[in-house]
């Protein structure tokens, strides 16, 4: 974290029912105790955030799968994300 930092994002309703994950907007505010936000297109983090989207979408309840893309270029990486 003290590299990158903690990698705030935005989310926001996409086509299709799809939530798009934005690396390049971050929040104005944070939760108290949690490291202010920092642009993720600055320093070391824009190697990791800079220009990166996910796009997720539902599977079934508690279960979402995505897709990630750089400038615009879908990138052949895929996720899975899981409430417990």
């Amino acid at each position: 974290m003290r590299l990158f930092g903690p990698g705030y994002f935005k989310v926001q309703e996409a086509e299709g029912g799809e939530l798009e994950i934005d690396y390049g907007r971050i929040p104005k505010a944070h939760p108290i105790g949690w490291p202010s936000p920092a642009h993720n297109d600055e320093g070391l983090a824009r190697f990791v955030y800079g220009g990166l989207h996910d796009r997720v979408r539902a599977v079934r309840d508690g279960v979402l799968i995505g897709r990630a893309s750089k400038q615009g270029k879908a990138m052949d990486t895929w996720f899975l994300l899981q409430r417990e």
